[in-house]
């Protein structure tokens, strides 16, 4: 936390009550923010992530919270239809499957994982958002290529960046002639105390 000081504040004595005209004490906290992760498949929401589009059959990949990771595998054979994989940690791949199919899944399948991590999907681009404190890393297994070309499938993280929040406080002195009876002293005996 940081102190920045202004110009000295500036009261207005009414003799009725003390005005304080300008705040003179800020104090700033800055806070570190890890930057998004998006996953963009293909090149538009309806590529072909079959075998005559980009073909992402038995391939994997591994998203880390850096605490907990889950390894996801593309599948054709999950089930007889075009909709998503039963299972947790396998994706729907196979002819007639669009990359925007695909991004919707993946970030259903994030979402209800235990990862420290907000998914959310458009088209074809799946954004990761990490809670505070998270750093997500997302790597291609096996040959470190998703699809046939190192376009099919992208992962990329946005830079760290910061937020500053600003508070402002009143400096005040408040001050009473009579027994604030802090010591427990008598009230027979007042004193004046002044707090600050």
């Amino acid at each position: 936390m940081s102190f920045k000081r202004k110009r000295k504040p500036t009261f207005e004595n009414t003799y009725t009550s003390n005005k304080l005209d300008d705040i003179n004490e800020q104090f700033a906290k800055t806070t570190a923010i890890a930057g998004n992760t998006t996953i963009t498949i293909g090149s538009s929401a309806s590529t072909d992530i079959g075998m005559s589009g980009v073909n992402l059959q038995d391939e994997q990949f591994s998203v880390s919270d850096g605490t907990v990771s889950v390894t996801y595998t593309y599948l054709q054979a999950c089930n007889s239809d075009n909709s998503d994989c039963p299972s947790a940690t396998q994706l729907k791949t196979g002819s007639g499957r669009t990359a925007a199919q695909a991004a919707a899944e993946i970030a259903t399948k994030i979402n209800a994982s235990s990862l420290s991590i907000t998914a959310s999907a458009s088209l074809n681009v799946v954004t990761l958002t990490p809670a505070t404190g998270v750093t997500i890393t997302v790597t291609e297994l096996n040959d470190g290529q998703l699809g046939g070309n190192a376009s099919d499938w992208v992962a990329a993280t946005a830079a760290d960046s910061t937020t500053t929040t600003t508070s402002k406080a009143v400096p005040f002195v408040y001050g009473v002639c009579g027994a604030f009876n802090i010591r427990k002293r008598s009230t027979a005996i007042p004193y004046k105390t002044t707090l600050k």
